[in-house]
């Protein structure tokens, strides 16, 4: 089962967001591609600063040097990307609400919203209105193609 975090914006759930924990392998096999989808700009821009470091500046080292410091940046980028995720989701204003887990994603979101059903507050209903304003009501409006309605005996 994954553990996920959900982040919504007050009571509003509709828009939910739900973070799974744990390593992202989109994130190490793709960084930069898994960056820009999920438009993690800093992440991104700190990437393309390695890169360009490691393999645009001349640092003296190794080829090997240079692509194991490029796995352990991808290894970095798979442990830390739902982190970088959850906390711009927080900055976007979008607190942490729930943690749920399940076998998928919809499984999570199933749980999270039976749980916020039963705890959500009830809806407040109107007041019945009182019989003569209903009848009242019923008499002045005319359906159908009769401009005016009509007593009937």
């Amino acid at each position: 089962m994954t553990v996920y975090t959900v982040h919504a914006q007050g009571q509003d759930v509709q828009d939910a967001a739900f973070v799974p924990e744990g390593f992202s392998w989109g994130a190490f096999v793709f960084a930069p591609l898994w960056l820009l989808w999920h438009r993690l700009w800093l992440p991104l821009l700190a990437w393309c600063a390695a890169m360009a470091l490691l393999f645009a500046v001349p640092l003296g080292l190794s080829f090997f040097a240079k692509e194991f410091a490029a796995f352990l940046i991808a290894l970095l980028c798979g442990f830390e990307a739902q982190q970088w995720r959850r906390q711009k989701l927080i900055n976007a204003g979008k607190p942490l609400t729930d943690i749920v887990s399940g076998d998928t994603q919809d499984d999570a979101e199933i749980h999270f919203f039976h749980r916020w059903q039963e705890t959500a507050p009830a809806s407040p209903t109107p007041p019945p209105l009182p019989p003569r304003a209903a009848q009242a009501l019923a008499a002045e409006t005319a359906f159908g193609l009769f401009p005016e309605p009509e007593n009937r005996p």
